[in-house]
């Protein structure tokens, strides 16, 4: 924001940038998941190991949590007056 950046492009850039280290891990835990979850199969009750719906929704919640645990503190960044946080002592 010092170097001319709006607050709503400094949030996206934010958002975005932690999101392409965040999104690769969504096939790994999918694979981790149907393989363990084999394992694992006697303590789901209702549901199995690899249940498309239940696969979809969990990445989906894992997708919001990580661009809600990003977003809001881009946001607080991004309200913070850049003549205070470049100031020195």
């Amino acid at each position: 924001m010092a170097l001319g950046a709006k607050a709503g492009q400094v949030v996206a850039h934010v958002v975005g940038s932690n999101l392409v280290r965040a999104l690769p891990g969504i096939p790994v835990g999918i694979a981790a998941t149907l393989l363990l979850g084999r394992g694992l199969g006697g303590a789901l009750f209702g549901v199995r190991p690899s249940d498309p719906l239940t696969l979809s929704a969990a990445t989906l919640l894992v997708t919001v949590v990580a661009i809600v645990a990003v977003a809001l503190p881009a946001r607080v960044a991004a309200r913070t007056d850049p003549a205070t946080v470049t100031k020195s002592d």
